[in-house]
């Protein structure tokens, strides 16, 4: 319980306190403060999120190939039941998967899928 709610009050001040700084950064040494607090700070910000991005693509992707079969063929050999992929997903209420992959996805990282 108490991560729960101090982990996003920390993260408010830590964002808080970097735009202050950045803000005033503007006006230090008549300005010239705000190329190194850029180069300082957010240069690394932003190396630091992309390379969190791809490690997260490339997990999730891993994740999905170990839980979830390949796709059937786009030949149509999945059967005779099911004439186009997509459609195959039907529920009682007639729905259909528009996106398989995005329901491969949230049911994989969901937990719905239990290992052997």
């Amino acid at each position: 319980m108490i991560p729960a709610l101090v982990l996003p009050l920390a993260g408010y001040a830590m964002a808080v306190t970097v735009h202050a700084i950045w803000n005033a950064a503007a006006v230090w040494n008549d300005g010239s403060a705000f190329y190194s607090m850029y180069v300082m700070v957010m240069v690394p910000l932003f190396v630091a999120l992309a390379v969190l991005a791809l490690w997260q693509r490339r997990r999730e992707r891993r994740i999905v190939a170990e839980h979830l079969p390949s796709s059937p063929p786009p030949d149509g050999s999945a059967g005779a039941r099911c004439r186009g992929w997509p459609r195959c997903g039907r529920d009682a209420g007639g729905d259909a998967q528009h996106e398989p992959g995005a329901v491969a996805v949230r049911t994989t990282l969901s937990g719905s899928i239990r290992r052997p």
